[in-house]
């Protein structure tokens, strides 16, 4: 089973799934779906998600995530299990996991070990043009985290090349992140989210920014714009681990 490793300390584990298509070949979306807004029996992929957790030493019953709605709801958790209307989790819960979920849009895990605090949040456009990565920031900051501290992860999501856009959608960007050069205007989403966390006061050499693009690469990743319904969906994790 492939994935993506971007940390892995003696506090804390930070990973993103790919999407893995040998597994399951012959369902209706194969592969290493991890979502439950998908097309895809909810007790199967019950089961692909307790063993991915279990994969890359997370918990399955320690495990927090929120219910996506491309908002920039940030919630501090201190127990699993998911919660509503939520874009953005904060914690200091040792042997606690945050599950972000994606197929074109960023997941955002970061951390700042010293303090013994981690984060995770789904930037989409929405999400993220509205503000989702200074607010996680700034909730890890409000429990004691130090942004010069701070390593952060940027996963896999739709590039500057596939995301095409309407002009209601690039006016929400500024122009620096807007390419007019095309009949329609495309927009780089992770470069906005870069210097986000950079504008935050993270230093850009300990932010790992993943060159993948959801919509480009149909092996390594599942893409909503390019599969529609038939898209399953990938998630970064990042579990705090236990002392001792």
């Amino acid at each position: 089973m492939e994935f993506i490793n971007w940390k892995d300390t003696e506090s804390v584990r930070g990973v993103f799934s790919l999407k893995n298509p040998e597994i399951h070949a012959g369902r209706a979306i194969p592969g290493l779906n991890l979502g439950y807004n998908t097309i895809e029996d909810r007790q199967h992929t019950d089961r692909l998600r307790k063993e991915w957790l279990l994969a890359v030493g997370a918990d399955p019953e320690k495990t927090a995530w929120g219910r996506q709605v491309h908002g920039t709801n940030v919630r501090f958790v201190t127990d699993a299990g998911i919660i509503p209307e939520t874009d953005g989790l904060v914690t200091k819960t040792e042997g606690l996991s945050l599950g972000i979920f994606v197929a074109d849009c960023a997941a955002v895990l970061l951390c700042d070990e010293q303090a013994g605090i981690i984060a995770a949040c789904h930037a989409g456009w929405r999400g993220a043009a509205d503000g989702i990565v200074p607010k996680t920031v700034q909730l890890m900051e409000k429990h004691g985290a130090d942004p010069s501290m701070m390593e952060a992860f940027i996963s896999p999501c739709i590039s500057k090349a596939h995301f095409e856009v309407g002009d209601e959608v690039a006016e929400r960007f500024p122009e620096t992140y807007v390419d007019r050069s095309k009949p329609k205007p495309h927009v780089e989403l992770k470069g906005f989210v870069m210097d986000s966390l950079i504008n935050m006061g993270i230093n850009k050499n300990k932010i790992s920014l993943d060159p993948g693009c959801s919509v480009a690469d149909a092996n390594r990743f599942y893409s909503y714009r390019r599969e529609k319904e038939k898209s399953g969906r990938m998630m970064a994790v990042i579990t705090l681990k236990p002392k001792g």
